[in-house]
């Protein structure tokens, strides 16, 4: 695996481990964050705004893709169903 897939192993390991400084330490400043099929965030600050960590989880099929810019995520898109997302928080 090369240094791309590294970084992105250990972005998800720190999403799967709730750690929302640690998920932080992987993007680039300037990084956007398209969450499809809600409006797209830009900057580190935007981005950690929708990904705060709020202790309910949610099971749900994603797709996600990637850039990467020396060494850290510049572009991260996720595709997911918005319909099964909601159900689970409703409920």
């Amino acid at each position: 695996m090369g240094r791309n897939g590294e970084v992105v192993r250990g972005f998800i390991g720190a999403f799967n481990a709730n750690d929302l400084e640690r998920i932080m330490g992987f993007f680039a400043e300037d990084a956007v964050y398209h969450n499809i099929p809600v409006q797209p965030v830009r900057g580190a600050a935007a981005i950690r705004g929708v990904i705060l960590i709020r202790g309910k989880w949610v099971e749900l099929p994603v797709m996600g893709a990637f850039g990467l810019r020396d060494g850290r995520i510049s572009e991260w898109r996720d595709y997911f169903d918005m319909k099964q997302f909601q159900s689970q928080l409703s409920g």
